[in-house]
């Protein structure tokens, strides 16, 4: 019974110490957003244009029987 009190007991002392690092990186860190950071990077070039967010369904289809019959 003791050791699952210790195991149990250091469980809950890593999850309290990870959502304190967490909280406090949340709270200390610096929050200084500049339009330079916002831009998505593509290896140093300055994107032209929007990206295409649709793909066709046939891709999907495609890519799901690739990864199906590859395995």
């Amino acid at each position: 019974m003791t050791e699952y009190f210790y195991i149990s007991l250091f469980a809950v002392v890593a999850i309290v110490v990870v959502g304190a690092l967490l909280a406090l990186s949340t709270v200390l860190g610096p929050r200084n957003p500049s339009a330079q950071k916002l831009l998505p990077y593509e290896c140093g070039i300055i994107p032209t244009e929007e990206a295409k967010g649709r793909y066709p369904v046939r891709y999907a289809t495609i890519a799901m029987l690739f990864i199906i019959f590859d395995v």
